[in-house]
């Protein structure tokens, strides 16, 4: 199997459908894109100081495909799928009624709310409810391709620099940062077998 080829997003940015200022374009032409955040894409090319692409199953505010974004904010990685351990292999079971607890490394920063990543390591679903992505309409459902990381919004950590996600019926409960999938940036869920949750470093 080939690597996918895949952009990572090194700062906070915005992704747009014109290689123009983002502040000239009306919102449904653009998305924010927090650092850390790594996509899998169809497609790629550059034009001018901008990478041009399509991405892979995703879409941001109805397009897949002629995205921009700026050279410097981003690197195209090649590199082979890093494997990390499920939710399913991090907590014990049961998973019908359960949490995650990650210690996250925030110091000054907890305010940014984007300490951890959701990181796929197989072509999943993720969905507005936790049942089987089958039963669900697709307005309420988001195909995710392996390779892909996320950076998810988080609650203050604790005393102890911890932050706790609800797990329900074998999936783990979750909001996104600064992105939204069919109009969706909170309450998604992911099956516990399909993806790993891990600190932003």
């Amino acid at each position: 199997m080939t690597n996918p080829v895949r952009i990572f997003f090194t700062r906070n940015t915005v992704i747009k459908q014109k290689p123009i200022q983002s502040s000239q374009l009306p919102s449904y032409l653009k998305q924010n894109i927090p650092a850390g955040t790594l996509l899998v894409l169809q497609s790629y090319g550059i034009e001018g100081d901008h990478i041009k692409f399509s991405l892979k199953d995703l879409e941001f505010k109805g397009y897949r495909s002629n995205w921009y974004a700026y050279e410097p904010h981003i690197a195209i990685i090649k590199e082979p799928l890093r494997y990390v351990k499920t939710v399913s292999e991090t907590v014990p079971a049961p998973y019908d009624n359960n949490s995650l607890t990650l210690t996250v490394s925030w110091g000054n920063i907890w305010y940014q709310q984007g300490l951890v990543k959701l990181i796929t390591n197989r072509d999943t679903v993720i969905k507005q409810k936790p049942i089987d992505s089958r039963w669900l309409d697709e307005s309420f459902k988001q195909d995710i391709p392996a390779g892909t990381e996320l950076v998810m919004l988080t609650n203050k950590p604790d005393f102890y620099n911890r932050v706790t996600f609800p797990i329900e019926d074998w999936h783990v409960k979750f909001a996104l940062k600064d992105i939204e999938f069919k109009g969706f940036g909170w309450n998604w869920y992911a099956y516990v077998e399909h993806v790993g949750i891990l600190p932003i470093t």
